[in-house]
């Protein structure tokens, strides 16, 4: 069975990412890891067998010489490494699969989710966890990994460029619909400040020390984005 790592940082498009994978005619289905890992350690996901739907858009097709997903978020330890299970991940599969998005548009999403559910926003976290993993992109920058940024329009040649890299057959991508799902929207008041480019705005809603740490912290981030076709964003200098 050949599989995909789709490796997600939070806020960065996973569920676009999942949907149009999903759409290609290659692939067969996708899980996420915590459940895979149930499903290898003997749990039983549902009362039917691995294979069969465990929610209406996730679960492994019986066709095993399709492509199947497996997706997971980065996740980082206290001391600011990346886990070994995702490190191992990036390192071993031959095809892997990361969405991409402006950090600074990725924090804002954060903070409206988490006050929508009553949570405090953890920006420092947040921020520890781009960091961390910009810094094993740039070690594994010799590996062909698939990025695929979200938010620079024209989604479909982004994902060819995506699919290309995966060593599949991009042809389709064309024809595919691209949902924003599990999205917060567009119209929330950061979201507007940040596409009207209110520099002073986001300062104090992030906080005055995240964002330094975000502008100095452009000689870690900004050559991955800009090789991707980022440009003039507004923490950069």
């Amino acid at each position: 069975m050949k599989f995909i790592y789709l490796l997600t940082l939070q806020h960065t498009g996973t569920w676009i990412a999942i949907y149009s994978l999903l759409q290609h005619p290659d692939v067969g289905g996708f899980l996420r890891q915590h459940r895979l890992e149930k499903a290898l350690d003997g749990y039983r996901l549902t009362h039917k067998p691995l294979g069969c739907t465990i929610e209406p858009h996730e679960g492994f097709g019986a066709d095993r010489t399709q492509i199947h997903v497996i997706q997971n978020h980065m996740q980082i330890r206290n001391n600011g490494l990346i886990t070994d299970e995702c490190l191992t991940a990036l390192m071993t599969c031959p095809q892997v699969m990361i969405p991409m998005r402006d950090p600074l548009s990725a924090l804002m999403t954060h903070i409206e989710r988490r006050g929508k559910g009553g949570y405090p926003p953890l920006v420092e976290a947040h921020l520890d966890r781009w960091f961390a993993a910009f810094k094993i992109f740039e070690k594994l920058k010799q590996k062909p990994i698939a990025y695929f940024p979200v938010d620079l329009g024209n989604i479909a040649k982004r994902f060819v460029s995506a699919l290309k890299t995966l060593g599949m057959n991009p042809q389709c991508a064309y024809d595919m619909q691209y949902p924003m799902v599990n999205t917060v929207g567009a119209a929330f008041e950061a979201k507007l400040k940040y596409k009207a480019g209110e520099k002073q705005w986001l300062k104090q809603h992030i906080g005055v020390e995240n964002w330094d740490r975000l502008c100095d912290g452009q000689d870690k981030l900004r050559p991955l984005l800009e090789s991707l076709g980022y440009r003039n964003l507004l923490w950069w200098s």
